[in-house]
Parts: C-alpha cells; structure tokens; sequence
C-alpha cells in the first residue's frame, strides 16, 4: 500500500510539472468518447468533482463506476476553478487498480491516462493505456 500511494503521489506531481497547457476547470468537464476504440468508450467528468469512465467489454461496454477526482493546478497557490490542469481518480476493482489522470488538450479534447496495476496474483504485467477523447457536442455537464 506504501508503495502506491508513494506511486501516485510521484504521478499526480509529474503530471503537474509536465503539463504544458493551463485551462479552466470547466474545459475538463462533459462528457467524452475516444478518437479510436482500443480501451476506453466513454468519460464523463462532472462539476461537482467526479468521473464515470467505461471500458471496452463484450456484448457491452464495462462500467467503472462514479469516484471522486483530485484536481491539480500549476502551483500550490493555483487557483483551480482558473487554472486546473489536470485530474486524477483512483478505481479499486477487486482484481485491479486504475489510477486515472485526465490532461486536457487543445479545443474540446482530452487525454486519459490509465494505469493499471493487477492486484489478483494472476501474475499479469501491470500497463498504462494513453487514449485521446472528444467532447460530445453540447454535452458539458453542471453540478
């Protein structure tokens, strides 16, 4: 347990410092499908601080659930509403544990960061899965 929360700690601050683009709060809100279908099929991040990701899954899409998300700004005295730059979520899956980071993009587009630790002794190789997401039009979501 020490070592992931010392894993997320480091990724929420590299996060932080590699971000290049400064954004509102609200360009991380609504709701948003991927450019390409390889992992995940739907995101929608809310005002009032969650998110409720979906998963590629057959016959239907995997439902992960609504958790809550951190938000981080460029500098500890950032002001988020004006200058978040990122989000990150936490999902404990009883076989898995996703940490989630959201990095918005230019205009309307996001990028989802998965990292996925397998939790289950299946002997599986934990992996990170780095997809681009639209905003569905009309679509931004109030608190």
């Amino acid at each position: 347990m020490r070592r992931f929360s010392l894993a997320l700690i480091f990724l929420a601050i590299l996060v932080v410092f590699s971000a290049t683009a400064n954004a509102q709060k609200e360009r991380l809100l609504g709701d948003f499908v991927p450019i390409d279908n390889h992992g995940i099929t739907r995101v929608t991040l809310t005002a009032d601080d969650q998110i409720h990701v979906w998963g590629i899954c057959h016959p239907s899409d995997c439902d992960w659930g609504i958790v809550p998300v951190d938000t981080y700004g460029p500098t500890v005295s950032s002001n988020l509403g004006a200058t978040a730059n990122s989000l990150s979520a936490v999902y404990l899956h009883g076989f898995a544990t996703r940490i989630v980071v959201v990095t918005p993009l230019e205009e309307n587009k996001i990028q989802i960061d998965v990292f996925t630790k397998f939790t289950d002794h299946s002997g599986r190789t934990p992996y990170m899965l780095k997809q681009i997401l639209v905003r569905r039009e009309n679509m931004a979501l109030k608190p």
